[in-house]
């Protein structure tokens, strides 16, 4: 019971995230009328805090009960939603989305705690429910959220996320106290050998840049595409029909190991590295066909597809593996994680910003690409030189 209201909550919770992405980017670009340069500092608004605040979402999850923390974050992210409303400069927004970030960082690695503390059987089951949940919220969340801005504006939409995060607040309320009793079995199963400060630093640099490079990779071809579209005068249709082939395949895959409940407990260095070939591979393919608009809507639905499965794959594995380790552990990778895909969010969308005015896009795109695959490459014998691979 516990892990469903917990992925409840969850679920609430990004779907609140996701539903008024658009609107506030409508609402900067429209009602406030910024500039490019007050679009950036926006959307850097919602990544930068996950990002530096490491440190204190580590320390104050190791300090405090999960469930003071998800309350408490969840109502403060309320009340800056409903704050949006009411904003009428670039000032008062960027501090409001500021301070709801930071709220929303806490969500992972405060999930990550609860879920030890109170579920008895963590495995790729819950992994892939989590995913799926997000898989499904960045899809469905925004087009909802899109549509109720264009009848009754973005103040609805606005209200509307506050209302999921105050559903979400109540449901919190009804998740167990943490059981320090089955914590501390759950950190005595966990599987991580050898356990040394060396070992984990090692894995912790080989985590970093994987996530660096494919998050930010996927990050970078997800902001720039549009662009890239209609430079090369791609049809409308075809970003759509990707988004709809990556929807598919990330549902198809978390279905898929649903199905196979497969037990990862050592770092899974062979799923991140055909998932980081495959993505770099096909979005190779996918800027290669960008010169050919009579084949290039098929070939771009088909690389959609091939990155969202194996991107799924590689989320999915590399979760359910942070959660086989002791909670301690778990809550820093998780936390490391996050903030080291917001700050490749970050740098790499500024670097395509800045590239993209000297260069086409197919030739920065496929310097990127192929750059990804020489470092996979690299990672690769690295792995094999530090740890033993699963």
């Amino acid at each position: 019971m516990q892990n469903k209201l917990l992925l409840l909550i969850v679920g609430l919770l990004s779907f609140s995230t996701w539903i008024d992405f658009i609107s506030i980017l409508t609402y900067v670009g429209y009602e406030l009328a910024l500039s490019p340069m007050g679009v950036a500092l926006v959307t850097i608004s919602m990544l930068a805090p996950k990002a530096i605040f490491t440190k204190v979402f580590i320390a104050i999850i190791k300090r405090y009960q999960a469930k003071q923390i998800l309350l408490i974050s969840t109502a403060v992210r309320v009340v800056c939603t409903f704050s949006l409303i009411w904003v009428e400069s670039l000032q008062l927004l960027l501090v409001i989305l500021l301070i709801r970030s930071f709220t929303i960082g806490f969500l992972q690695p405060v999930t990550l705690k609860q879920a030890k503390s109170s579920i008895a059987d963590l495995g790729s089951n819950f992994a892939s429910s989590l995913n799926m949940i997000n898989t499904l919220s960045k899809i469905v969340a925004p087009a909802i959220g899109g549509i109720i801005g264009i009848y009754l504006g973005e103040t609805a939409v606005f209200l509307l996320s506050a209302i999921l995060g105050l559903t979400a607040c109540a449901a919190t309320f009804s998740l167990a106290e943490e059981n320090s009793t089955q914590q501390h079995e759950a950190d005595l199963q966990a599987d991580f050998n050898p356990q040394s400060a060396d070992n984990l630093k090692r894995i912790l640099i080989l985590l970093g840049v994987a996530i660096v490079i494919i998050n930010g990779v996927s990050a970078m071809f997800t902001n720039i595409l549009p662009y890239a579209f209609n430079y090369y005068e791609i049809p409308k249709i075809a970003f759509s029909l990707a988004i709809t082939a990556s929807a598919m395949a990330g549902i198809c895959c978390n279905v898929y190991i649903l199905k196979q409940s497969p037990n990862v407990s050592s770092f899974p260095v062979k799923v991140i590295f055909q998932a980081w070939m495959a993505i770099a591979i096909s979005l190779s393919a996918l800027v290669a066909s960008l010169t050919s608009p009579a084949y290039s809507v098929y070939v771009i639905c088909v690389c959609f597809f091939v990155v969202s499965l194996f991107r799924t794959y590689y989320e999915v594995y590399l979760t359910t593996y942070i959660y086989s380790l002791n909670t301690e552990i778990s809550v820093k990778f998780i936390t490391i994680r996050q903030s080291l895909a917001s700050y490749a969010g970050i740098a790499i969308t500024l670097l395509a910003a800045v590239s993209l005015t000297n260069y086409s896009p197919i030739n920065f795109m496929l310097s990127i690409t192929c750059s990804s695959i020489f470092v996979a490459l690299i990672w690769r014998f690295n792995c094999r030189a530090l740890i033993t691979p699963a």
